[in-house]
């Protein structure tokens, strides 16, 4: 996966921009779009995360697309292009959910900054406290959705299309 040659081919110019550019727009899209989802799936108490497929889903797709010879960076900078879409979905979930009104204090919670990346942790943790199955075994299938993603967008982002 890691092979240090892989690291000393050359980059193109035009390759890493489009690849840039296109991973913090679809992480941008795809967060907004994967926050209204999950949103919407809350009122039914479906509490998995939706919006990581959706984020997989555009930031891979779109960074394989986006440049014409590979490099490892490309697929690698999936990694932060998901994190930072994780907290746009975050973002959008907390901003619906307050009201658009309230976006100050959206802005200044503690849990905007922090609760993206440690919501599935949090949910495991707190059915454990709770002695509660069902929040335990919820929080195990969000890790494991977590971990699937990330993988899973860096193999579909490594995809090298030959046209």
């Amino acid at each position: 996966m890691f092979n240090i040659n892989n690291w000393k081919e050359p980059i193109l110019k035009n390759d890493i921009k489009f690849v840039l550019l296109n991973g913090i727009l679809f992480s941008l899209l795809g967060g907004i779009l994967g926050g209204s989802l999950d949103f919407l799936f809350s009122y039914i108490n479906v509490r998995l995360t939706f919006s990581l497929i959706i984020l997989t889903l555009f930031i891979g797709y779109r960074v394989s697309r986006s440049y014409s010879s590979f490099h490892i960076l490309y697929p690698t900078l999936t990694i932060p292009f998901m994190i930072f879409g994780m907290f746009i979905s975050h973002f959008t979930y907390l901003v619906i959910l307050y009201g658009i009104q309230n976006i100050g204090f959206v802005l200044t919670s503690s849990n905007l900054y922090l609760g993206f990346l440690l919501s599935p942790v949090s949910e495991l943790i707190y059915g454990i406290q709770a002695n509660i199955a069902y929040d335990i075994v919820l929080g195990i299938v969000n890790i494991i959705i977590h971990i699937i993603a990330f993988v899973s967008c860096y193999l579909l982002a490594k995809r090298y299309r030959s046209s």
